[in-house]
């Protein structure tokens, strides 16, 4: 059974900050994943409140997260692979429907792992990121994700996105023919249309990281 931390008996009506089920402590702010029926992944949901019904039983108010392909929008190439779209869509549910607690990076953390080579967190809990915020009513995301490259279309963050020392533009990797490891015994990128004399010379800049996952 479930029940707000210091409360055996949680009474009816009452707001909480935590709660804690099956030994493990859940707090506001933290993500979950909420169970589904068989076949049907988890949600995924930020809790946002934590109290009792007239009953005594405890529920949840969370803001949900939708996987690419949950949307209107569907999976895209440019979509990691553990990718989630924060939402303005809310949900309630009783606590025993809590699977278990999960982590949701940044893309900036997300990056920064990558590139150490940390792909998971210590502890073990399902591991996402996040970067944009889809508005379910509309079926759109708020703001669109950033374009780069002659493609002009979104980086996937699984992927290398390597940057032009000349241009300072960006480019997928698949679009110049450059893999991962190409990429890391490169001292210097120079974009085709560079290479080709097609872009004005722009100021040069302090030198900076080029190459992204």
């Amino acid at each position: 059974m479930a029940s707000p931390a210091k409360s055996v008996d949680p009474p009816p009506n009452t707001v909480y900050k935590t709660f804690i089920l099956v030994g493990e402590r859940f707090t506001l702010g933290d993500t979950i994943l909420v169970k589904q029926d068989k076949g049907v992944k988890d949600f995924v949901g930020k809790i946002e409140k934590i109290y009792t019904d007239k009953q005594g039983e405890v529920n949840l108010d969370v803001s949900w997260y939708y996987r690419p392909e949950e949307t209107k929008i569907g999976k895209q190439p440019y979509h990691a692979m553990n990718e989630l779209m924060a939402s303005n869509h809310k949900g309630t549910f009783h606590v025993g429907c809590v699977n278990s607690k999960c982590i949701i990076h940044s893309l900036e953390k997300y990056e920064e792992l990558n590139m150490s080579g940390q792909t998971k967190q210590p502890g073990g809990l399902p591991e996402f990121m996040t970067r944009s915020f889809y508005d379910y009513k509309k079926g759109k995301l708020r703001n669109p994700l950033p374009v780069y490259c002659t493609c002009r279309k979104p980086c996937n963050p699984d992927k290398l996105l390597i940057g032009c020392d000349e241009c300072d533009d960006w480019f997928h990797g698949e679009c110049v023919n450059i893999s991962q490891s190409q990429a890391a015994k490169l001292e210097k990128f120079v974009c085709p249309d560079c290479k080709k004399g097609d872009k004005p010379a722009k100021a040069k800049k302090p030198a900076k990281k080029r190459r992204r996952r």
